[in-house]
């Protein structure tokens, strides 16, 4: 990466959908994802400052359905998804003329695997209910940090709950 690099890039992505019924549908989506490179925005350091970091390619993997029921009185959407991920960028701590800097990095690969679920409930006219469940297993794939040497592949994404909820 250099001052001259440019950070853009076309992001794909193919979706099929099938109504099996007015109240049921299925989808499978496939997508690239990008977040672009940079420099370091607020450095912590002056050492930090220019250094620069890579694009983010992610390529999204999901399956799904939404569903109606009861007149519509019932809604219950569900999707699974696996996402891999390649350069992750991460906020790390490099070191630098042997000076610990925080940064953002490209760290390596990763993989997210996980579902969602989403529940609506409208018992009565003014009344909704509703509730959701997402699980996520999120680990780097590969992963070695710079400062220390350690190969943290296999290790959870920091931050990433495995499980999120809402009611």
């Amino acid at each position: 990466v250099t001052a001259d690099d440019k950070f853009s890039r076309l992001s794909p992505m193919a979706s099929v959908a099938y109504r099996w019924s007015d109240d049921f549908m299925t989808y499978a989506t496939v997508a690239e994802g990008f977040k672009s490179g940079g420099f370091q925005k607020y450095p912590a350091s002056e050492q930090a400052s220019g250094i620069p970091f890579d694009n983010e390619i992610s390529l999204n993997y999901e399956l799904g359905f939404k569903s109606n029921f009861l007149d519509n009185r019932i809604t219950l959407n569900a999707a699974a998804y696996i996402i891999k991920v390649k350069k992750q960028q991460l906020g790390t701590i490099r070191e630098i003329n042997n000076i610990p800097v925080e940064s953002i990095a490209n760290v390596g690969k990763s993989t997210n695997k996980g579902f969602e679920v989403e529940a609506v409930v409208r018992p009565a006219n003014g009344l909704t209910m509703s509730g959701s469940l997402s699980y996520v297993d999120a680990q780097f794939d590969e992963f070695l940090n710079e400062s220390t040497g350690r190969d943290r592949a296999g290790e959870r994404i920091p931050y990433v709950p495995k499980w999120t909820g809402s009611a």
